[in-house]
């Protein structure tokens, strides 16, 4: 689902506590490419419920607050872009945004979208392993004539999970990761810049 807007966009005011700062490379991977996905036998569903027994189940809320698409090429202006997310182990399932038109190079939205998902972890050495939950974030031209790749980014859930209850033992409480995924293709040069965060429901 979309809601736009989850809440008002921060004017870099907020305190250190609830935001996190630009997250390490670890907690997000850019693959930015046209690679074609691989299957197997483990991302079958029966198969994944049997390694889910024993395990420790969150129930996740998992949200992306798309800022805006900049420092476009030119040739980019006019274009209708949106962007989708969706659980990189299946192709349905995805949110998008509502289209946004580039204007001098940017494209702004301003909206955020949900998606609800498990995250798994199991205990090891008095310290939780998680389960990776990746997620793919990516630009479409909405309007295009020709379907334009600019390439896929992948941020794993699970990760920021971990990061997240790690921090809150230290005393540190973080809520959002800000975030910028380069664009390739006709795209290159520009970026997405998002907030990554989730909720943990009862």
């Amino acid at each position: 689902m979309s809601l736009s807007p989850w809440r008002p966009r921060p004017k870099f005011q907020d305190s250190e506590d609830d935001l996190g700062k630009t997250p390490d490379q670890k907690l997000y991977t850019v693959t930015a490419s046209t690679t074609p996905e691989k299957k197997g036998m483990w991302n079958w569903k029966p198969i994944r419920v049997l390694t889910h027994l024993g395990m420790q189940r969150f129930s996740c809320l998992f949200s992306v607050e798309v800022e805006s698409v900049r420092n476009l090429p030119a040739s980019m202006n006019g274009l209708r872009l949106s962007v989708c997310v969706r659980k990189k182990e299946t192709k349905g399932g995805a949110v998008s945004t509502m289209p946004a038109r580039v204007l001098h190079g940017a494209a702004d939205f301003e909206e955020t979208l949900f998606l609800r998902c498990h995250v798994y972890s199991s205990a090891s050495k008095q310290r939780l392993r998680f389960e990776p939950r990746p997620f793919l974030i990516y630009v479409v031209a909405v309007d295009a004539a020709a379907e334009l790749d600019f390439g896929r980014s992948s941020a794993d859930l699970s990760r920021l999970v971990q990061e997240s209850m790690e921090k809150n033992s230290e005393g540190t409480r973080i809520r959002q990761w800000d975030t910028k995924f380069p664009l390739s293709g006709k795209a290159k040069g520009g970026e997405l810049v998002l907030k990554l965060g989730f909720q943990i429901m009862e």
